[in-house]
């Protein structure tokens, strides 16, 4: 039976600092932030506080689990990298 794959498509165009994709690192850029919200809430403050825009390949069979699926963490001036690996981890999504 074929599974269907998710993926989170994080396109970096913009940083906090309006520089050009090119210069955006997820795994040295650092963000600090407290998570208790659904997996789609926290993605979407996530691209409007750091600027970077994102886009979300819907699950075809259980599109919903997105809004379902709840989190709930703090990070300090952790890598946003990490931010996404937590926020995803144990999901179907992927970044």
């Amino acid at each position: 039976m074929l599974r269907t794959t998710l993926a989170l498509c994080l396109s970096a165009i913009a940083s906090i600092e309006a520089q050009d994709a090119s210069s955006v690192d997820l795994q040295k850029q650092t963000i600090s932030t407290s998570v208790d919200t659904s997996i789609l809430r926290a993605l979407i403050k996530f691209g409007s506080e750091t600027r970077i825009p994102i886009g979300i390949v819907l699950d075809t069979v259980k599109p919903e689990k997105l809004c379902e699926e709840h989190r709930q963490f703090t990070l300090q001036s952790r890598p946003m990298s990490e931010f996404l690996n937590r926020l995803l981890a144990q999901s179907s999504y992927v970044w």
